[in-house]
């Protein structure tokens, strides 16, 4: 089969018979998955239909017997478990590789995008950075989606409306994508938060369907294999570094993290969507070695659709994003955050480098550039 040509279904349901998995005839074909399990679907009906109607009786009465028997369920668990263990040997040796080449590498972290939520001035300026930086590793660091029409917050205008996943589709896809074309080397990794937790709570307490849709959401969120995706793993360890969604909330959230992991190693974390910073001496045998604490900023609105409309319930939240630099040998860790400054013209904006770097849309930067040019 070639990718991109289409495929006459009945072949693509003649290879699953033949044992073939919905993976492997989504990476034959270049349909993706659901699509895969869709034409198998249909394909069943219909050719137990065919079967069925214009033979003979005992044809027919072979056919339904077939249709009517059990087969053997799918464990879902299983295939999720083997999703997520594939993407994490994945991160691991691209670690290695980057560990291997004896220079430093850069690990752009964005937290808490909220999605549908999400500041999208807040993106573009993620994008930007991204390209300038040009990170081994961009970490979407948990509570990508909102996921709120399933939270016991108390209930806001737009809960209980829509389809929960309506919002993966619609605005996941252009996000990662960007940052790939931003930064093309790079890999992309998305943990658990405790937003996702909410959906999670759900499937655990509809067996009924809760496998499949759990399925239907790592296909979504892996995005043909854009992103790599830890299932209901919350962090994941880097030389001397560890980057988790975190639990701690308070204005001492940083330090008590530090606390939290043995105070060793430098460590991020989301989920307070301010910025709190803490750094230690680490004494070893060999050096003093510091290890920083720190809460990356959030990429999500301010204040978010599922608090009180008022800024007095999200003191001190700020869109931003955190780099990690990892040094050769992986025994020194740097880190920075970058603050995104909302301008009295209500765009934001945050100096990388030496240069101010600003969410205006490219076709109104464009426009500003033809205005000074006439002017001069």
């Amino acid at each position: 089969m070639g990718k991109n040509a289409r495929v006459d279904h009945s072949i693509i349901y003649a290879d699953f018979n033949a044992g073939r998995t919905a993976q492997q005839l989504s990476a034959a074909t270049g349909y993706t998955i659901p699509s895969i399990q869709r034409i198998i679907r249909q394909q069943r009906v219909k050719q137990t239909t065919d079967t069925v109607i214009p033979f003979p009786d005992e044809t027919a009465r072979k056919a339904i017997e077939i249709l009517s028997a059990p087969t053997e369920a799918e464990d879902i668990e299983a295939v999720l478990e083997k999703h997520a263990l594939e993407d994490i040997r994945l991160l691991d040796s691209h670690v290695k590789q980057l560990q291997a080449a004896g220079k430093a590498w850069h690990i752009l972290v964005i937290a808490d995008h909220h999605i549908p939520d999400h500041e999208e001035r807040a993106f573009r300026l993620h994008v930007q950075i991204a390209a300038k930086l040009k990170p081994a590793l961009i970490v979407h660091l948990g509570d990508a989606f909102g996921f709120d029409m399933l939270s016991r917050f108390p209930p806001h205008d737009r809960k209980g409306r829509g389809d929960v996943f309506q919002p993966v589709h619609q605005y996941w896809n252009p996000i990662t994508r960007s940052l790939a074309i931003a930064a093309p080397q790079s890999m992309q990794m998305l943990m658990g938060g405790n937003h996702e937790a909410w959906f999670e709570r759900f499937t655990d307490e509809h067996p009924e369907v809760g496998g499949s849709l759990e399925l239907d959401y790592a296909n979504l969120v892996r995005q043909n294999g854009r992103v790599k995706w830890l299932n209901r793993l919350q962090e994941y360890t880097l030389p001397n570094l560890i980057l988790q969604h975190g639990t701690r909330t308070n204005v001492h959230a940083a330090k008590a993290a530090l606390e939290d992991i043995g105070g060793y190693m430098t460590q991020g974390q989301g989920h307070v969507h301010r910025v709190t910073k803490w750094v230690k001496v680490a004494r070893t045998n060999q050096h003093r070695r510091i290890v920083i604490s720190v809460s990356v900023p959030c990429s999500c609105k301010i204040p978010p659709s599922y608090t009180s409309r008022h800024f007095k319930d999200t003191p001190n939240w700020v869109n931003g994003c955190a780099v990690f630099t990892i040094m050769p040998g992986g025994d020194e860790v740097f880190e920075n955050e970058y603050i995104y400054h909302q301008r009295a013209d209500g765009q934001l904006a945050t100096v990388f480098g030496a240069e101010m770097l600003t969410s205006e849309p490219p076709d109104i930067r464009y426009d500003r550039s033809k205005l000074k040019t006439r002017a001069a």
